[in-house]
């Protein structure tokens, strides 16, 4: 009988070319939730309101991937997203200096956009679209000033 890895004097294979990529497809299948974060709740889940606050005239608000442990997917470099203005209180909302929705691009599991107001109140976000069909439930409320 062979050695086996994890007992004294196992061999463990080199690694092989490809297993990188292997590696990276298998992360990325394990997927599960498009989601706000870096707000005031951070990594609150999907279907969970993600409260930020900032100036009317930018705001950063982050949308990232994550697998079913709640992990950021580091790894996840081609997913996109639609982030859309559904309400709030504030005048002439825009993303990204445009009426939205803006789509997204991961880099490192995480993208980005600004929200910006005439007037200060508040804008709600929801996430759609995209190249994904994971879970898009998640909602943001930016409270700017």
């Amino acid at each position: 009988m062979g050695n086996r890895a994890g007992t004294p004097g196992a061999r463990v294979r080199d690694v092989q070319p490809g297993d990188l990529g292997k590696l990276i497809y298998w992360v990325n299948q394990n997927d599960v939730i498009l989601q706000f974060t870096s707000g005031t709740d951070g990594l609150n889940g999907a279907g969970v309101l993600n409260n930020y606050s900032g100036n009317k005239s930018g705001t950063e608000v982050k949308v990232c991937v994550t697998n079913g442990h709640g992990v950021i997917n580091l790894f996840n470099d081609d997913t996109t997203v639609d982030v859309n203005i559904t309400g709030g209180s504030a005048s002439n909302p825009k993303l990204n200096k445009t009426a939205g929705p803006v789509t997204l691009t991961m880099e490192d599991g995480v993208a980005s956009c600004t929200v910006s107001a005439d007037t200060a109140g508040t804008v709600t976000l929801s996430i759609s679209g995209g190249n994904t069909s994971l879970d898009k439930s998640d909602t943001a409320s930016v409270a700017v000033s």
